[in-house]
């Protein structure tokens, strides 16, 4: 035997999850936005062909990248490994 639903607003019970996935959709906007940039800027389909000779070109792009959308935040890139451990 089933119990009954509460009765609901369908504004009330549909909202969280519209504001949710809205949210969700302007953050993958953004990556997606940025990531297409990077790929465009280093003549590259995705970062996995990529090719080694451009490493370095890519790491200075991230560094820019971080400090024009980052000004305030010292942490937006982490530290580089210096060599190889």
């Amino acid at each position: 035997m089933c119990c009954p639903a509460l009765p609901q607003s369908p504004k009330g019970r549909l909202s969280p999850r519209r504001g949710y996935t809205a949210g969700k959709q302007q953050k993958e906007s953004f990556y997606g936005r940025l990531f297409g940039q990077l790929c465009a800027d280093l003549g590259t389909p995705k970062y996995g062909l990529l090719p080694a000779g451009k490493y370095d070109t890519a790491l200075e792009w991230l560094r820019r990248k971080a400090a024009e959308l980052l000004p305030d935040d010292p942490d937006a890139l982490p530290p580089l490994q210096e060599a190889m451990v």
